[in-house]
């Protein structure tokens, strides 16, 4: 991804979408692409995109599995960026540059797995006006693997604006359901015998416990 004649700062954040190197059942570190120039089995996934049904040496894979992602971003100078990731189905470790995060815990198997849908931002540096990006994820607990969600890149308080604008936006969607469950049950405790109020309330309950969980 060249970025290199992009002026970052007057602009949104950056949506990763395009073709990314995809490596499958192979978890490989920034290291090993520095070391080692024997990787095999290179392939390209458009993100973002689950990689279920994607052919693998002519095959069709499923959900389960792990994979390497790998992209190179080229930028105008260097400085501080951040990246910020939303649910990865269903665990993942990613590397950018000089700085390393996880979600959950990375496995070849089920039974080492630890599943997660938490949310973070990654903070580094670019180096030689270039970022490398690596991600191992892992799935076998979800119907779908892989980078579902759209990725953004971009300086630090943009990713920190970006942040602040999805949690002020749940927060807002949180109370609107809220009060509208409120208002049907209290309609339903002065007329009993409106029982869709009294249901329409509980679910909208329901999906605002919801929220406030995910």
């Amino acid at each position: 991804l060249d970025i290199s004649n992009f002026n970052l700062e007057n602009h949104t954040p950056i949506h990763i979408i395009g073709d990314v190197e995809f490596y499958w059942n192979q978890l490989l570190t920034p290291k090993d692409f520095a070391t080692d120039t024997t990787i095999g089995n290179k392939q390209y996934l458009k993100l973002p995109n689950v990689w279920n049904k994607n052919l693998v040496d002519g095959v069709a894979i499923g959900s389960d599995g792990f994979a390497t992602y790998r992209l190179i971003v080229k930028t105008s100078r260097d400085g501080l960026f951040g990246l910020k990731l939303n649910e990865v189905d269903c665990a993942y470790k990613i590397w950018a540059n000089n700085a390393c995060d996880s979600v959950g815990k990375v496995a070849k198997s089920k039974k080492e797995i630890i599943p997660s849908w938490k949310r973070k931002e990654l903070y580094f540096n670019s180096f030689n006006k270039q970022i490398e990006i690596v991600i191992q994820v892992a799935n076998f607990n979800h119907r779908k693997g892989g980078l579902e969600d759209v990725i953004l890149l971009g300086t630090v308080n943009q990713i920190v604006k970006a942040k602040e604008k999805s949690i002020a936006l749940n927060i807002f969607l949180l109370s609107i359901i809220m009060l509208v469950g409120l208002s049907h049950i209290f309609m339903f405790s002065l007329r009993k015998q409106e029982r869709n109020a009294l249901l329409f309330g509980l679910v909208c309950i329901l999906m605002s416990i919801r929220l406030m969980c995910t």
